[in-house]
């Protein structure tokens, strides 16, 4: 962890206080609370201990099972706590991902994708709806058509 991690990690916890106030730093710790290295097995280039205990600046071992936590009320400072009495959220450290599609353009081809259909539906409801009419007609009567079944002048008994 660099110095510039470490600030992220901290002003991260601090700007979102309802996610976590507690990191697990992912540190090997001997028995004494000595740190060893990374859980990765990289070595320590970087460290923010609090300065309250011993003079390297890591308070010397009460607990067993010694872990290294960062606390947001302490503004980035490492501190080493039980890890059996502890409970913290972790952060780990991926490489950043690059070419990949961002979540808000895919959500907006979705939503253009559902506009388009919904359209497309609507205008095909209509078209439909013109072409498949029911042709509704009445037949007269005319004087001049002697074919006709309907007989006016009779009334209907």
């Amino acid at each position: 962890m660099t110095k510039e991690e470490n600030d992220f990690v901290s002003g991260y916890m601090a700007d979102n206080p309802l996610i976590t106030s507690r990191v697990w730093l992912g540190m090997d710790l001997d028995k004494q609370g000595q740190p060893v290295g990374w859980v990765d097995g990289s070595s320590l280039a970087f460290s923010n201990w609090e300065t309250k205990g011993s003079a390297s600046g890591v308070k010397t071992a009460t607990q067993q099972n010694p872990c290294a936590v960062m606390v947001s009320a302490d503004g980035g400072i490492w501190s080493r706590v039980s890890c059996k009495d502890s409970h913290s959220r972790i952060v780990c450290k991926v490489p950043a991902r690059s070419g990949n599609v961002p979540a808000a353009l895919v959500f907006f081809l979705v939503v253009l994708t559902a506009l388009l259909a919904a359209i497309g539906f609507v205008v095909y409801k209509k078209s439909k709806a013109r072409f498949n009419s029911t042709v509704r007609y009445r037949r007269t009567i005319d004087d001049a058509d002697s074919t006709s079944i309907i007989d006016a002048e009779r009334p209907f008994h």
